[in-house]
């Protein structure tokens, strides 16, 4: 996904949805959307860190190890 629709309208011929890389250059640019004031661009996440982390309850209190 690379625009967010964060409208409360829509423009005719263009979904009223997030928007994948293709679709914003079908339906006009990043630009064009951006300034329509219904869409917001948003920033790749990087990948989560996949490192597992063990919790242990001690004395009713959870700990991280």
């Amino acid at each position: 996904m690379t625009l967010k629709y964060i409208g409360q309208a829509f423009i005719p011929g263009i979904p009223a949805r997030d928007l994948s890389d293709e679709e914003v250059e079908e339906y006009g640019g990043e630009a064009f959307l951006v300034g329509s004031g219904l869409y917001e661009k948003v920033e790749a996440m990087p990948p989560a860190n996949k490192m597992k982390t063990k919790y242990e309850v001690k004395d009713g209190h959870q700990s991280v190890s």
